[in-house]
């Protein structure tokens, strides 16, 4: 094969012997060819059309993600309007029980002595009910359980929705600890008043919708309750455990009235976060 030897003059040529294909020497002369000028717009046009494809692929996921957003968003939003249904519900429920409990008090000591027999038995039996939360909480355990919740990108609103839920596992306990609590005063209250009154009763409550304590009466109004009521005011020891049911109500209207205050504050950053998309 024929080769090109290249040699520098001077005493040291020997050493500076540079041998060259044909073959390259001719692609040499090629690319010298080429003017730098085309060689730097194709370069350039290469170079942007890379940067544009990046680009357009950067903007295309930025939208799948801000869908992805607005989704998980708006479903927060139904959760949480939802939420505050339940939350009012609730808070109104308790205070009636509570308020129930409180005019019992007063009559098992004799301060209230006008209180109607229907209002001593539908106290007596409804103020050691349990009033169990409902919240809804679909869409933000979807988003704990695959690791989304970065998706949400307003940190404020990551965070209150975090600390709702969490808190909502230590108001759970809380439910499950009345229970028990109230157990020194139900179980004697429901020897003063007949099984099948009881019965009667709870089928006409049928959960704490709005108006059950009227539902309740209603039931009762063609029943003699002179008799049963009589034998209610003959356990005034009843107002001791009652009191404590009374004091856990109270409890139960305050957590209740900061749970309407953090529900409307998360709907509050939801639409500000639908807003910014």
């Amino acid at each position: 094969m024929m080769s090109v030897v290249c040699q520098q003059a001077g005493p040291a040529a020997e050493f500076r012997d540079v041998r060259v294909h044909p073959q390259t020497r001719r692609n040499v002369r090629q690319v010298r060819g080429v003017p730098v000028g085309r060689a730097s717009v194709e370069l350039f046009v290469i170079a942007v059309g890379v940067l544009a494809a990046l680009g357009v692929d950067r903007w295309v996921a930025r939208i799948d993600e801000r869908e992805i957003e607005r989704a998980y968003l708006e479903a927060l939003r139904v959760d949480f309007e939802a939420n505050r249904t339940v939350a009012v519900q609730r808070e109104s429920a308790e205070r009636q029980l509570r308020d129930l409990g409180t005019s019992l008090i007063r009559f098992l000591s004799g301060e209230r002595p006008e209180m109607s027999p229907e209002e001593v038995v539908i106290a007596t039996e409804l103020s050691g009910y349990t009033v169990y939360r409902t919240y809804s909480r679909g869409a933000w355990d979807d988003l704990s359980a695959t690791g989304s919740t970065v998706i949400i990108r307003d940190p404020e609103l990551r965070i209150a929705l975090s600390e709702f839920y969490h808190r909502l596992s230590w108001v759970g306990r809380l439910e499950a600890e009345f229970f028990d609590y109230t157990l020194s005063y139900r179980y004697p209250a429901r020897e003063t008043i007949d099984p099948e009154l009881r019965l009667a009763m709870n089928t006409a409550f049928g959960g704490w919708s709005e108006g059950f304590v009227d539902r309740t009466r209603e039931a009762l109004v063609a029943l003699d309750l002179g008799p049963i009521a009589a034998g209610i005011a003959q356990v005034p020891e009843l107002a001791v455990p009652l009191g404590d049911v009374v004091m856990v109500r109270g409890v139960a209207v305050a957590i209740t009235e900061h749970d309407m205050q953090l529900i409307d504050a998360i709907l509050k950053m939801i639409d500000r976060a639908v807003g910014a998309l």
